[in-house]
């Protein structure tokens, strides 16, 4: 009877880590869908404020740049993500070594280069914001 308590352990635990695997997976791909659709959506939102406001100063032009490149980072390095994701998951599966799979790292790139895009779209919108009050009030 202790052997099949033991057998039923060892299944609920094998159920359980793909139960994780796949959530980890499925949580990951979604956050990166996310970062790829939010970050082509900053893409058009600079581009339509460019050509609707303009630009008000030099500054204003810096700041576009920052925020229109790091989005395209960010897009850039999910579609590699996507591209490599079956090759690290086959990798992690057979227990080859992952410390020099760039996976990890293009994933960290593409979570601050987007986080640098939103900020830098913040900023762009909070100064703007600024100067069109000051115009009208002046």
């Amino acid at each position: 009877m202790l052997m099949t308590d033991n057998n039923t352990q060892e299944q609920k635990d094998i159920a359980f880590h793909e139960a994780s695997v796949n959530a980890w997976y499925l949580s990951s791909l979604e956050r990166d869908k996310s970062i790829l659709t939010l970050s082509a959506g900053g893409i058009g939102l600079l581009i339509t404020l460019l050509t609707t406001i303009g630009l008000k100063s030099a500054w204003a032009l810096a700041w576009y740049v920052v925020a229109i490149v790091a989005f395209v980072v960010a897009i850039i390095g999910v579609l590699y993500v996507f591209s490599k994701n079956k090759d690290y998951i086959e990798k992690m599966l057979n227990n080859d070594s992952l410390e020099k799979d760039p996976l990890p790292i293009a994933d960290k790139v593409v979570y601050f280069s987007f986080i640098i895009g939103v900020v830098a779209t913040a900023i762009i919108g909070i100064v703007t914001a600024f100067i069109s009050v000051l115009h009208i009030k002046g």
